[in-house]
């Protein structure tokens, strides 16, 4: 089995529509998102897709500085739960702005390409990443 080096990256997904109201000051709520461009699937249909891992949430404000402790308790405890992991269209993923699809750098140099277990390694090292340190704050 040939084995191919990640390329990880992270997105955002505008996910406001899914809410039935959003916090006072807040205009959007994203799903945050991390894949490997290098690794796609068919999910019964013709046109590829990449699975997207569950990171977190970014939201959009009214305003500059900090929200309000109650409205940080009613985001986390309403929208900041982590969502399930998705499949999307390739061509819908890569068509997205840099704005919103960055790349995502983890150093490899310290992993070994010969065990079969690599990728499942480097994702999570690359989740933990992301997670602990946001790309979008």
């Amino acid at each position: 089995m040939t084995m191919h080096i990640p390329k990880f990256r992270v997105c955002r997904i505008d996910e406001t529509g899914g809410f039935d109201s959003l916090p006072e000051g807040v205009t959007k709520i994203y799903g945050t998102y991390l894949y490997d461009s290098m690794s796609s699937t068919n999910c019964c249909e013709a046109t590829p897709s990449y699975c997207l891992y569950s990171v977190g949430y970014d939201v959009a404000m009214t305003f500059d500085g900090e929200l309000s402790e109650e409205v940080q308790d009613q985001l986390h405890n309403n929208y900041f739960m982590a969502s399930d992991d998705q499949y999307y269209h390739c061509n819908v993923i890569d068509a997205m702005s840099e704005e919103d699809n960055k790349e995502f750098e983890i150093d490899m140099s310290h992993y070994d390409f010969d065990d079969p277990e690599i990728l499942d390694h480097l994702l999570e090292a690359a989740l933990d990443s992301e997670r602990s340190n946001p790309t979008w704050c």
